[in-house]
């Protein structure tokens, strides 16, 4: 995650928000990280000036949000450009998944931006 999120810093104008897994979900819909690994992974993104906002997404838990929270505590922010905004305030728009995908606003085409699911992925949500 550490090399697509600093792609995201190195463009995004805006504030960097991640929310990892706690790891790649095993067959049974489990996350093999633990909250000590999610938080040292997390300290170095931060660490390297790449956040704004962490928390958690799929197998996090309060144990592993305290755990990060904790591991970013004392450190900057990431700093925004100074130029974060477009005269008009519509900048282009940036995602990222597995890779980034600029959206250019003047072609007005139709995008549809979110997350697909992984039913393979997840047992839970196969059931």
């Amino acid at each position: 995650m550490h090399p697509l999120l600093k792609d995201v810093a190195a463009f995004a104008r805006c504030p960097v928000s991640c929310h990892p897994n706690a790891g790649l979900p095993d067959g049974l819909g489990g996350y093999a990280e633990t909250p000590a690994q999610m938080a040292a992974v997390a300290r170095r993104m931060a660490a390297d000036g790449l956040l704004n906002i962490i928390g958690g997404c799929c197998g996090t838990t309060p144990e592993y949000i305290r755990a990060i929270a904790e591991a970013v505590s004392g450190l900057p922010a990431r700093r925004t450009p100074a130029d974060a905004t477009a005269a008009d305030g519509r900048g282009p728009l940036a995602v990222s998944g597995l890779e980034a995908v600029h959206i250019d606003l003047k072609t007005r085409n139709f995008t549809n931006v979110g997350e697909r699911t992984n039913v393979a992925g997840s047992r839970k949500f196969a059931r």
